[in-house]
């Protein structure tokens, strides 16, 4: 009954948050634009994209970009509208 099955079953692996220490399952994906001097947070990629930082929902909360630059989270526009909710941090003089 079982000749034709494959002797392994393959589940597809979880993504971690890539925060050193952390292993909380993945739920968000960041881009950096260096030339805009931008990070944008999304939804978690389907895909490992090696160019995109993937964090758990706690780290991708407290993330702060370095002075003078912007942080985009555009997680929340699927639930509030069709564009991101821009969230400027003041650079400290």
């Amino acid at each position: 009954m079982l000749e034709n099955h494959p002797d392994v079953i393959y589940a597809p692996a979880m993504r971690s948050c890539a925060k050193m220490g952390c292993g909380d399952p993945a739920e968000a994906s960041v881009a950096v634009r260096y030339a805009a001097r931008t990070a944008v947070i999304g939804v978690l990629s389907a895909t490992h994209d090696p160019n995109l930082l993937d964090l758990c929902h706690r780290h991708a909360g407290r993330l702060t970009p370095p002075r003078g630059w912007r942080l985009l989270d555009e997680r929340r526009e699927v639930a509030a509208t069709d564009g991101g909710v821009e969230v400027e941090i003041a650079a400290s003089a």
